[in-house]
């Protein structure tokens, strides 16, 4: 598991009970998947979309507007990081 900014730079957050992942290049699609995802969000206060490459082509896979479930555990630290781009 690894998180990343948009830039693709690796963030130092952790999911509890996830291993950290060795190295992931940037997929090439990024640009792409970046744009939809600012558009699908756009409505939206918080929006996760799941994105797959296949064989080099884009795949939407879901849309869900809690992260985790809303159950998932978080480090207090990346609770605060997300909290922070929040602007209600």
């Amino acid at each position: 598991m690894a998180c990343f900014d948009p830039e693709w730079n690796r963030l130092p957050y952790l999911l509890k009970g996830y291993l950290r992942a060795g190295e992931i290049k940037r997929p090439p699609q990024l640009a792409v998947i970046l744009d939809l995802s600012r558009r699908l969000g756009r409505e939206f206060l918080f929006l996760r979309a799941d994105w797959y490459l296949v064989d080099g082509s884009v795949k939407f896979g879901e849309m869900t507007f809690t992260p985790g479930s809303g159950i998932l555990e978080r480090d207090l630290e990346l609770d605060r990081a997300m909290g922070a781009r929040l602007h209600l």
